[in-house]
């Protein structure tokens, strides 16, 4: 058995990025309403200058981190800690706790094990900004999608942008009327690159196990 470790870490950050940017401009609420001959402004909330705190910073939390300087953002972190890419990358240390109620948006980097399922709760919900935005391009479970439904039902963060869930497509349709949501179909690491190399590193892999 062998891995393509790291394949899709570029694209899966693009995507990271471009959902905290959707949710935050509030893009596709603002392309409906342009669609249907609605030229009215909506104010949003700026990206430029935030707090992101990263709740994992393996590869893919390291390459959202480099993204985020290049906004001007402040970086913050835990989970798969290295205190010598911190130093260099201008990244501090934040317990969750500190995470959940001060960063303006909100990064899930992890995987999905016992520990870390439904990682996102209730508690967690309620200690977030009323304009923060969760994030989440890695497993559906590590968040408790109804609580998440209700905090954004009743306008209690500004926002999330889901490109996993626990069942997909999700199960309650209530998903597909919010409006300071955006949702994705898993699809954060579908691209041409990432696509391509995953069959370059496949083929490495199986002529190395061969000794060729």
């Amino acid at each position: 058995v062998s891995r393509t470790v790291g394949a899709n870490s570029e694209a899966v950050a693009d995507y990271t990025m471009a959902l905290m940017l959707a949710v935050a401009r509030r893009v596709p609420l603002i392309d409906g309403k342009c669609r249907a001959m609605n030229w009215g402004k909506i104010t949003t909330r700026d990206v430029s200058h935030a707090t992101l705190g990263l709740l994992g910073l393996g590869a893919i939390g390291k390459h959202v981190a480099k993204r985020a300087q290049g906004f001007g953002m402040k970086v913050i972190g835990y989970v798969f800690w290295n205190e010598e890419y911190a130093a260099a990358n201008g990244v501090e240390y934040a317990e969750p706790e500190t995470i959940f109620r001060t960063a303006d948006f909100i990064s899930l980097h992890l995987p999905l094990t016992p520990e870390t399922k439904n990682y996102v709760g209730e508690r967690e919900l309620s200690m977030m900004k009323p304009d923060a935005v969760l994030i989440n391009t890695a497993r559906g479970g590590l968040v408790d999608e109804e609580a998440l439904l209700r905090a954004l039902q009743e306008g209690r963060i500004y926002g999330a942008g889901l490109d996993a869930f626990a069942h997909e497509p999700p199960e309650n349709p209530a998903w597909l009327t919010l409006d300071n949501a955006v949702l994705g179909s898993h699809c954060a690491a579908s691209t041409v690159g990432a696509t391509r190399n995953m069959g370059r590193m496949a083929t490495d892999n199986l002529l190395a196990d061969l000794g060729l």
